[in-house]
This record gives structure tokens, C-alpha cells and sequence, in this order.
């Protein structure tokens, strides 16, 4: 730990001074700030990546922070070693919500239905793939999930990208998210 905040405007100033490698962000700062906070250090365009910590399981707040940027979404309750894997994950430049706020998420998007999307020009594999991303599984994770290599997955996920028209995890998921391309 190298820095602490105690509101949002500060959170952002910490991040410029400090440059850290992840910031871990209560989701409930004073005023709501909280978001706010996310989306200017997300515009910084540093290398930041931001974990938030929330005490709520709001699917549509989870929707909100991811739609702002997040990295990952964890519950406060979450065990201490758990924490340090989830830092760990979001440093390394992967998405991360807990499986169980992952799972509601999913299945509350997956209820709106497809209609003509995207994801229809999708193949098997690459929804396979795009479900999995969903889930909070590492590429690594996913290769063996589905026995490919990790190469593999990488070429699925740019080709995923390509045509859902985004440029990495945080954007494929909330777009995913948002038209209903994902069920749980």
C-alpha cells in the first residue's frame, strides 16, 4: 500500500501523485463519489487499474461501475487472501467480479433476451469463450477450461473484441452485459 484517500477528489489526486499499479476503492465514498472518482481516474489514461470494494450486491450499481471502467467488482466481506488473489488478477490486467455477483449479474441481463446482436455473428467457441470471460476466469483459466492453449483464448478474445467493436475485457463484458449477449 502506498497511498490512502478518504473522498473521491482526493482518490483521484492520490492516483496522479502516486501512480500506483491498483487502486482499491470503496464503492460507497461519501456523496457518491465513487464512480465520479472511477471514471476521472480512468481518464488519466495511466496504467491504473481500479478493484472496488462495496458492501452491497446491487446488480445495478455492479452494472454502473463496470460501465465506468472498473477492473473488478468484490464484496467487502471478501476473505484477506482472496483480496490479495483479486489485486493479483486485476494487476495482471484481467476483469474480476466475485463468481456470486457475477452469476445474479448475468442472469438479470441474460432475462432481457438477444434479439439481432452482435453475438449471433459470434461462433460457438467465441460465446464459449465470452461466457467464461463473464464468469471472472484468466485467460489461462479458460485455456484450460475449454483444453486450448492460452494463445488460443488470446486469438478468440481478438476476435470477440473485433467484431463486438471494443478494445479489451472491461468494455467486451459491459457491452456484453448490456445488450443481453450473456446468460448466466
Amino acid at each position: 500500500m502506498i497511498g490512502e484517500a478518504s473522498d473521491g477528489v482526493q482518490a483521484v489526486s492520490e492516483t496522479v501523485e502516486l501512480g500506483p499499479q491498483v487502486v482499491l476503492m470503496d464503492a460507497q465514498l461519501p456523496n457518491n463519489q465513487s464512480i465520479e472518482a472511477l471514471k476521472q481516474i480512468k481518464q488519466l489514461n495511466l496504467d491504473t487499474r481500479v478493484l472496488l470494494l462495496s458492501a452491497q450486491e446491487r446488480e445495478e450499481y455492479l452494472y454502473e461501475t463496470l460501465r465506468a471502467g472498473a477492473d473488478g467488482y468484490v464484496l467487502k466481506d471478501i476473505a484477506p487472501d482472496e483480496l490479495a488473489q483479486a489485486v493479483r488478477v486485476v494487476a495482471g490486467g484481467e476483469v474480476l467480479v466475485q463468481p456470486q455477483l457475477a452469476g445474479r449479474l448475468l442472469s438479470r441481463f441474460g432475462k432481457q433476451g438477444r434479439g439481432n446482436t452482435p453475438y449471433e455473428t459470434l461462433t460457438a467457441r467465441e460465446q464459449e469463450v465470452l461466457q467464461l470471460l463473464a464468469r471472472g476466469l484468466r485467460n489461462k483459466e479458460i485455456a484450460a477450461r475449454l483444453i486450448v492453449s492460452e494463445r488460443t483464448v488470446n486469438f478468440h478474445l481478438a476476435n470477440i473484441y473485433q467484431k463486438l467493436n471494443v478494445s479489451g475485457r472491461t468494455e467486451a463484458l459491459s457491452k456484453a452485459l448490456e445488450q443481453g449477449l450473456i446468460t448466466a
